[in-house]
């Protein structure tokens, strides 16, 4: 729903007045930015970047390496300067949009001092030591923006390494990283990130959760189930074990900050997901097994979500739980004709819930923390 037609349902249900409305539109209007803007500003300080690495490209042999350090420099020192008068003026989407280019730059740099000093390494080194010098310049954002990509570069980071050093890791190890120790780590670190004062810190600890809970869902959603069918025993306690002990810190830090509820289902839900990956990678478990564990997962995740206040995310949960349900309605039935009259029974009996809960959504709700 749009802010105006929110604003109107309040104005009609008397929780403001029409007075406290035109305030809030006023405010809106001076305050909001456009994601459109925005978003054209950064492709354009992209596309300056992209037109003056062409032009010194064309003539790179003949540049002298002395010259391409001070015209590299002079271009980090012209973005940081733009960063520092963005900030001073109150300029919050420039100053973003300078971020970014500028953590390219710095990458960019690396490569450079590189080719020039003839210095070596793997493609992740360089990524690896990009994303440890911009953390400080990406930390300075109050948006969540230069966050995400730092953290999208990364988690490529990590899978750089992970493939370079193929000889040592197994696919499945590589799976088992991403969908146990990355999200189970990053929902530590971000939780504790939020508890800090500061507004960048806490958007970047925001993006930090985001992530975790997003390889989270892809790990129940696609990456375990391509690894059903394993026939290794091998139990990966160097994987396991900083998976186990993140979530036990975190179900710690719920605990002692008075969220037992959401303890008590954080920890249900971290169980099932532990086995869950277990059973995939390590076993060859029943798809009835596996059908059950995914939706007691994902209905601690829906939990989650309502208890932390995320009305579209506990949507979304509830609607993952309908399609895995059509997912084994499909597995168990065998003729096309059967399937065909269930589909239709199916869709008539989502739609009729689908309105029945839009209708009386604001007593689910209610209900629901009453339970919880």
């Amino acid at each position: 729903m749009r802010l105006n037609k929110k604003i109107d349902t309040w104005v009609e249900k008397k929780f403001i007045s029409e007075d406290q409305k035109l305030q809030i539109l006023e405010f809106e209007k001076n305050n909001s930015s456009s994601l459109g803007i925005y978003t054209i500003i950064t492709l354009g300080i992209v596309v300056i970047g992209i037109g003056l690495i062409s032009l010194i490209a064309s003539n790179w042999e003949e540049i002298p390496d002395f010259i391409k350090l001070i015209l590299d420099f002079s271009i980090l020192l012209g973005l940081g300067a733009g960063i520092y008068f963005s900030e001073s003026q109150n300029l919050p989407r420039w100053k973003d949009s300078l971020i970014i280019a500028f953590v390219i730059a710095i990458l960019a740099s690396i490569g450079l001092i590189s080719q020039i000093f003839h210095t070596g390494g793997e493609l992740y080194q360089a990524l690896g030591f990009w994303c440890f010098i911009s953390l400080p310049i990406v930390l300075f954002s109050e948006s969540k923006f230069p966050s995400h990509f730092w953290l999208i570069s990364l988690l490529y980071t990590l899978g750089f390494y992970l493939q370079t050093n193929s000889n040592f890791f197994s696919l499945k190890e590589i799976v088992g990283v991403f969908t146990l120790v990355v999200p189970s780590t990053f929902i530590l670190i971000g939780s504790l990130i939020l508890r800090t004062g500061d507004l960048g810190l806490r958007q970047f600890g925001s993006s930090v959760v985001f992530y975790s809970i997003l390889n989270f869902m892809l790990g129940t959603l696609i990456l375990l189930t391509l690894y059903k069918n394993s026939n290794h025993n091998d139990f990966m306690l160097y994987i396991y074990l900083p998976f186990i002990i993140s979530s036990l810190a975190y179900a710690g830090i719920l605990y002692f900050t008075e969220k037992k509820k959401e303890m008590i289902i954080y920890s249900l839900g971290i169980f099932l997901y532990g086995y869950y990956s277990y059973s995939l990678l390590f076993r060859n478990p029943e798809r009835s097994t596996l059908a059950i564990l995914f939706i007691l997962i994902w209905f601690s995740i829906a939990f989650l979500f309502h208890s932390f206040d995320y009305p579209r995310m506990f949507e979304f949960s509830i609607i993952v739980i309908g399609l895995r349900f059509l997912v084994i309605y499909f597995e168990i039935m065998e003729s096309l004709a059967f399937t065909g009259v269930g589909l239709i029974f199916s869709g008539i009996l989502i739609v009729g819930i689908s309105v029945l809960y839009l209708k009386n959504r604001e007593r689910i709700f209610l209900n629901l923390r009453r339970l919880l």
